[in-house]
């Protein structure tokens, strides 16, 4: 049975919420969103390589969610991959990254009227 641990969860939330408070728009200019995302699972899929099975499905569907612009599953399965306490800190970098960018497309999603994208923003909002 696995223990709760309040300190690592508390941690990961506390690293999650910088990520997003900091990471948002932090585009270079001229950068373009699809570069982004081939760059996100470029960088998701040699990070998590050699991951568990489990882990490893994880990444591989949270970065296909990023390639196909589906911001709010891939936000969701980056959530639930970042706050996993055994990932390496090459795999946290990764995942952590492309939540940034899960976080941004969902932002542009939602301010151009994309009511699935706003509830997930609302959501997250309301259980942070």
């Amino acid at each position: 049975m696995k223990y709760f641990n309040p300190l690592v969860h508390g941690i990961s939330g506390l690293l999650l919420a910088a990520v997003l408070a900091f990471g948002c728009g932090c585009r270079k200019a001229g950068e373009s969103a699809a570069g982004s995302e081939a760059a996100a699972k470029s960088s998701m899929t040699s990070a998590f390589a050699a991951a568990s099975p489990e882990v490893k499905t994880l990444a591989d569907d949270a970065a296909a969610a990023l390639a196909t612009q589906d911001s709010g599953r891939a936000f969701l399965q980056l959530g639930a991959l970042t706050a996993r306490p055994d990932l390496t800190a090459e795999q946290r970098s990764a995942a952590t990254e492309s939540m940034r960018l899960a976080s941004q497309q969902l932002r542009d999603a939602a301010a151009k009227g994309d009511q699935d994208a706003a509830k997930v923003l609302e959501n997250y909002r309301a259980t942070k």
